[in-house]
């Protein structure tokens, strides 16, 4: 979608999981940037600005704690 505004939405393919049992936590987003402006978004990654917010970049929070700029989308 294009990039009208800006947030952030929880990845919902993680919501229930236990994350300390999760394999590949470094691969899997656990917010991550969004052209959908409700409160509390809760989507399944294909909401991602296109192209990206920042230099056709945008943010993703993974499981593991680190965060980066990639361009395109993440995996679930």
């Amino acid at each position: 979608g294009k990039a009208k505004g800006s947030g952030y939405a929880f990845n919902a393919f993680v919501a229930g999981a236990n994350i300390e049992k999760m394999s590949e936590r470094d691969k899997k987003p656990l917010f991550y940037e969004t052209y959908l402006l409700e409160k509390n978004v809760c989507g399944y990654l294909t909401d991602i600005p296109s192209p990206g917010r920042h230099k056709g970049k945008n943010v993703f929070a993974f499981v593991d704690g680190h965060a980066k700029a990639i361009g395109g989308s993440a995996s679930n």
